[in-house]
């Protein structure tokens, strides 16, 4: 199964999709502006990338965009449904 920058199982095999999640989950953890387009792109290119819909549903929900987000968290719940992953995911503290 493919892997994200951090070595979590994802929902894709999609390199590009996973591109654009790493992106995203780099400038969410920096504080930096973009992510919301980095997690929209990859869930762009992979409707059922779960990670993807949940760092856009938090990255949404940071920016204050809350409808939006409740609406990605929709998205990410069906998808997971689909995916069993064999470990939580993990991100540098």
């Amino acid at each position: 199964m493919a892997q994200d920058h951090y070595g979590n199982e994802v929902s894709t095999a999609s390199q590009a999709a996973i591109d654009h999640y790493n992106t995203g989950i780099r400038l969410f953890l920096a504080a930096e502006f973009g992510a919301v387009e980095a997690f929209g792109a990859a869930v762009e290119l992979e409707d059922g990338f779960a990670l993807g819909h949940v760092g856009l549903a938090r990255a949404l929900m940071m920016a204050g965009r809350m409808p939006e987000a409740k609406a990605a968290t929709s998205v990410s719940v069906i998808c997971r449904c689909c995916w069993a992953p064999t470990k939580i995911p993990r991100f540098p503290a």
